[in-house]
């Protein structure tokens, strides 16, 4: 399939925008990281198994942004927004509300959550643009 995706500069724009909006603390961390993630949701195998859906591609964004901690703050707001936005590229939105979204960005951050339960949340609260 041929995925639409986020640039790292595009995450990092996304970043600053989150932090002058809604506060914390300015700066990148490791940009590395957000490339090592951005890598890999566009790597069609990985080992000797498929990478997987959409859904896979999006837990993997937003586990890996929340997870792997590129920006001094605000990486479960930037994790979860980049992961709508590439969700939006390709004809998905997320619908959630700000309590369960924090829950469960917070539930991520606290490494609570395997994969396989990310991919579920995010395929649960998708919806398809009309």
């Amino acid at each position: 399939m041929n995925y639409k995706y986020p640039t790292k500069e595009n995450i990092i724009h996304l970043h600053k925008k989150i932090i002058e909006t809604t506060g914390g603390e300015k700066g990148t961390l490791n940009e590395g990281i957000l490339s090592f993630v951005l890598d890999l949701i566009r790597t069609e195998k990985l080992y000797s198994e498929n990478i997987g859906d959409l859904f896979t591609r999006a837990g993997l964004l937003l586990r890996g942004i929340i997870s792997g901690h590129p920006f001094v703050d605000g990486n479960k707001r930037a994790g979860f927004e980049a992961t709508d936005i590439f969700l939006r590229m390709n004809g998905y939105y997320l619908e959630v509300d700000t309590d369960e979204g924090l829950e469960f960005t917070l539930s991520i951050a606290k490494n609570e959550l395997d994969l396989d339960s990310i991919m579920e949340w995010i395929r649960k609260h998708a919806n398809a643009v009309v």
